[in-house]
């Protein structure tokens, strides 16, 4: 069965307690199709510094999230879930956590990317850490690849100054509309200048399985960008 797909923006997680909650109130009334036509939506949350994979697939009246099982603590998780199931009318939600069926290793950015490509292009997911390790590498390569083939980038839905300890001055906002010049790339990661106070953005996008590798590359940004050039 084909499915569209949207993405929920996962720096939101890290935003939640300031503006996460007003970010993904406009996202909901911007996504009434989650409820209304079975628009699915996947994201990744980084929760205590490890990803987690999110797929929302709407069911009736109930909105069902899939994931995969984890040890960290999803009460933060649970929430936004609760949160978007309410402003999209849902009448509950129900988690299903899927064990991971792998030793513990430190690649779950490429895991949840693996997950997630799982469900929207039917990829077999990894079945040892050596087929993992390889898709951790392809896609590193392919994200480094992707910043030297493009010359605009979607805005980000956060931008301020990434997690506590491991930033220095916050990036300073372009003036476009809906894109941005892709900041200068360096050996040690993005060139920005410094700039003042946080800002929020929002977009709406709808997308198919032959969108992933793009959407997957700007997920993988996240990932793979050095700390103090996050834009997060």
């Amino acid at each position: 069965m084909d499915r569209s797909f949207a993405i929920f923006e996962p720096l939101i997680f890290n935003c939640w307690s300031s503006i996460g909650k007003t970010i993904t109130e406009q996202w909901c009334a911007s996504h009434l199709t989650v409820r209304t036509q079975g628009l699915n939506v996947v994201t990744a949350f980084a929760v205590n510094g490890h990803w987690i994979p999110l797929w929302f697939s709407p069911r009736g009246n109930m909105l069902q999230v899939h994931t995969f099982q984890s040890d960290h603590d999803f009460s933060l998780v649970e929430e936004i879930i609760n949160f978007i199931t309410d402003y999209l009318d849902f009448r509950t939600f129900a988690i299903h956590r899927i064990p991971d069926g792998l030793p513990v290793h430190m690649m779950c950015g490429a895991h949840a990317m693996a997950f997630i490509a799982h469900v929207v292009m039917n990829m077999p997911l990894p079945e040892t850490l050596e087929e993992l390790r390889t898709l951790h590498t392809n896609m590193r390569a392919s994200f480094v690849a992707h910043l030297y083939a493009i010359d605009t980038t979607p805005r980000p839905v956060v931008w301020g100054n990434g997690p506590p300890g491991e930033s220095r001055l916050l990036p300073k906002l372009p003036d476009e509309t809906h894109i941005h010049a892709l900041p200068e790339v360096h050996e040690q990661g993005f060139h920005l200048e410094s700039g003042e106070g946080p800002s929020v953005l929002s977009t709406s996008q709808v997308f198919t399985s032959d969108h992933l590798v793009s959407r997957c590359q700007l997920f993988w940004a996240i990932r793979a960008t050095p700390y103090n050039a996050r834009v997060c």
